[in-house]
């Protein structure tokens, strides 16, 4: 790595290679930038003042001055200045700099220097011309330092199918942090732009602000685990309408790029750098580091920049808007969105009742590898809303699910069952919904989309569960209570009726019978015969799709299973006999008992020949 530390009696370097762009001459948001020029002079060079020519990093002087546009409150972009002190040659990747510039402005004062959120501020030279955007700062913020990724860099991504745009993002995780060269670091501390401890730090890239609506700060951690969070900076925020008002990006403007919308957003907060016709640049780094990738893209509106000691620095503080498009491609250098191109997401709308309290949402499920997380994650938060508290409960959930097949005809699923949790009724069944939609979507017989799911919930926080405290046979005429382990004798095309007799604390009593049937087939078999509440192991098995993918051999074979899959509050009694070799024989019988069922019995099972 290189540092070209430039004085004004110095020559220019000779270029490295040729980085320019010819200005897009197409309409943009002029008179919204033009406001934030109002004292720094405007753009010279270009007839879409959105989309101006890249600055040569070769013409940049040390001392040379540089203005900027940024928001810090509300979504007019207000101007800040600052000074040139070099460039850093490679330090995103071979061949990708950065230029290091100072900046000021009574809003950096506010807020100590340069916040979580400034990603993609534009930065320009006093002709207009655009140098690049905000993006790196020392690792020990605060700071007024930062490292601004180059204008001709980030306008690569405007052609997604140059070489340069198709740089490994393997190489976006070894540039976080690099050291600065010793002479830069000299400098930057003999004119008090930073400390000897933050000189010594080197460059960062500047965290996004992620929002995440509806989630409790407890379960913010959760969150981080779960999800691609490198680089960020979570908090709990605001949600984003699925449908609304739709802010046109501006550069130096706020703007959203979100993995989910709508009850349930996920979404990064940054700033636009340019925006190219229907074309948008930001961020001067990546969010998810996945390149080619579809993401919502939005406006918004700052509350403010909020300090943040403990974290070590502040973070803009956003209102999400409506979706105005999507995000295609994000490499190294930013982030490409296209204006008024809607993202394919899945759409998830949920009705919940509960405590007399009822409500109807929807999230928008941009982001398709983390879907089923992403979904269920939507319908905890519905839940938690209605219910208001992390409490025990139960109660009885559906959901339909509409996707469509690889041959593009259309399915559809649909599963109810009731559900009881002594911890959390909203995490239980979010789980269960997690379990479904995965086998559903990763199945290994064919590549199938979900584009509409659709669940209805009525809970209480009352712990409904009956456990099985016997369980009887008939026998001429009476019936007979069986000890559990016991060994049943049972003749080949009999049927033998079962009385099995339910207990609960807030249900009170309750018997179910059922006609267990042996088949013909069974004469010199011998096995077991269980009889278990269909939440011992039955419900959950299947509908977490553990036991549904067991033994299925094509999509439709899955869909079947899945649907015919024991219900929570099922009696299942399971007859499994084996002899003749390795082949078994077994059968399975049910009766619903009205609440979701626990306990279990076995009893050891020989069926004579004669």
């Amino acid at each position: 790595m290189t540092l070209h530390l430039f004085h004004t009696s110095d020559p220019h370097p000779a270029p490295r290679r040729a980085r320019s762009r010819a200005a897009v001459g197409v309409v943009g948001a002029g008179a919204v930038v033009l406001a934030g020029f109002a004292s720094v002079p405007a753009a010279q060079s270009a007839t879409d003042p959105g989309c101006p020519e890249a600055y040569p990093a070769a013409a940049l002087t040390a001392g040379q001055p540089v203005h900027g546009l940024t928001v810090s409150k509300g979504t007019i972009p207000d101007a800040f200045t600052g000074e040139v002190v070099g460039v850093l040659d490679d330090y995103i990747a071979p061949d990708l700099d950065v230029a290091v510039v100072t900046l000021k402005s009574p809003a950096l004062d506010a807020a100590g220097g340069i916040w979580a959120g400034m990603s993609g501020s534009p930065v320009y030279a006093a002709d207009g011309r655009l140098i690049g955007a905000v993006s790196y700062a020392l690792a020990y913020s605060p700071t007024m330092v930062t490292g601004v990724t180059l204008a001709a860099d980030m306008f690569e991504l405007l052609d997604s199918d140059s070489v340069a745009a198709q740089r490994s993002l393997a190489e976006a995780a070894e540039a976080d942090t690099v050291a600065l060269p010793r002479a830069l670091a000299r400098e930057l501390v003999a004119s008090d732009a930073a400390t000897q401890e933050q000189a010594a730090g080197g460059l960062t890239r500047l965290p996004l602000p992620v929002a995440v609506s509806g989630r409790a700060p407890r379960k913010l951690r959760d969150v981080e685990t779960a999800l691609p969070t490198s680089g960020t900076r979570v908090y709990q925020g605001a949600a984003a309408p699925v449908a609304g008002e739709a802010t046109t990006p501006v550069p130096g403007g706020n703007v959203a790029v979100s993995i989910a919308y709508g009850d349930l957003t996920y979404a990064a907060t940054g700033t636009v750098t340019a925006v190219c016709g229907d074309e948008v640049l930001a961020f001067g780094h990546p969010f998810l580091y996945m390149g080619r990738n579809t993401l919502g893209m939005h406006g918004g509106s700052t509350l403010l920049v909020q300090p943040d000691p403990y974290w070590g620095g502040a973070y803009k503080l956003m209102n999400i808007g409506g979706p105005v498009g999507s995000v295609d491609n994000e490499m190294l250098t930013g982030i490409h969105g296209l204006v008024g191109e809607m993202p394919r997401a899945t759409t998830i709308t949920s009705y919940v009742e509960a405590a007399g309290r009822s409500r109807t949402g929807t999230s928008e499920i941009v982001f398709q590898p983390d879907m089923p997380y992403l979904a269920s994650w939507h319908l905890y938060l519905d839940q938690d809303r209605v219910l208001q508290a992390w409490t025990k409960g139960s109660g009885a959930v559906s959901w339909t699910v509409q996707g469509t097949r690889e041959d593009g005809s259309p399915f559809t699923y649909t599963r109810r069952d009731r559900y009881a949790s002594q911890w959390s009724i909203s995490d239980d069944t979010a789980w269960v919904l997690y379990g479904q939609l995965s086998q559903l979507r990763d199945n290994p017989f064919e590549k199938i989309a979900i584009n509409d799911i659709r669940t209805d919930s009525r809970l209480s926080t009352s712990y409904d569960v009956y456990v099985i405290k016997e369980v009887a046979m008939r026998k001429d005429g009476v019936w007979t209570a069986l000890e559990p382990d016991s060994r049943l004798r049972l003749r080949a095309g009999a049927t033998k009726r079962l009385k099995v007799s339910l207990t609960s604390q807030t249900l009170g009593v309750n018997v179910v019978k059922l006609d267990v049937k042996v088949p013909l087939r069974a004469a010199g078999r011998s096995g077991s015969l269980s009889v278990v509440g269909g939440n011992w192991w039955g419900g959950d098995y299947y509908e977490e799709g553990m036991g549904s993918m067991s033994g299925a051999s094509s999509f439709d074979q899955l869909l079947k299973r899945m649907r015919n899959a024991p219900r929570n509050d099922a009696v299942v009694a399971s007859l499994d006999l084996y002899g003749r070799g390795d082949k078994s024989l077994s059968r399975q019988f049910r009766a619903s008992a009205g609440a979701v069922t626990e306990g279990s019995y076995w009893f050891g099972v020989r069926v004579p020949r004669k």
